[in-house]
């Protein structure tokens, strides 16, 4: 999903898109300001048929008591919304 996410960003060109090398020497691209890291941390290695409300709820809940504002947490899971559909 996220490298489907990642080319649709490409093809249509969608905001700026960096390059940020990891330990391991691999190189992982995100979007600009989209804050997909937090979702690579939380989701990382679940797939699709596991995300359930309950597991959106926990995101929520981690966000929330890192101090951060809904209507980011809401853009978070925007991203993870346009990569599933």
């Amino acid at each position: 999903m996220r490298q489907i996410l990642i080319d649709n960003y490409r093809e249509k060109k969608i905001g700026k898109l960096v390059e940020e090398k990891q330990e391991d020497g691999t190189v992982k691209v995100y979007p600009y300001k989209r804050n997909l890291k937090v979702l690579d941390e939380f989701f990382a290695g679940m797939r699709l048929d596991q995300m359930d409300m309950d597991v959106f709820r926990a995101f929520r809940k981690k966000r929330r008591d890192e101090d951060i504002d809904d209507s980011t947490i809401n853009r978070n899971l925007s991203i993870l919304r346009s990569m599933v559909g």
